[in-house]
């Protein structure tokens, strides 16, 4: 019976600290929804990609024309 009360503690500390760690730890005040999502890629096949998805979903919702591919080294 000894493992079945380690494991019960286990678990309600595991519980206690999830609960302390989502009233303690700092949040976001309020959501921005006007604010933009910036997507990069690089400047190899993901790129490519992404400009194939701007111009497939630019139909759909409305896709600013602010994006840019920045290259990277790859090993």
């Amino acid at each position: 019976m000894e493992h079945g009360r380690k494991i019960a503690a286990f678990i309600a500390g595991l519980i206690l600290v999830g609960t302390l760690v989502a009233v303690f730890f700092p949040k976001e005040e309020r959501r921005n929804k006007d604010a933009p999502v910036r997507v990069g890629a690089g400047a190899d096949v993901s790129g490519i990609l992404m400009e194939t998805a701007v111009e497939e979903y630019g139909s759909v919702c409305e896709v600013s024309e602010d994006y840019e591919s920045s290259s990277f080294q790859d090993c």
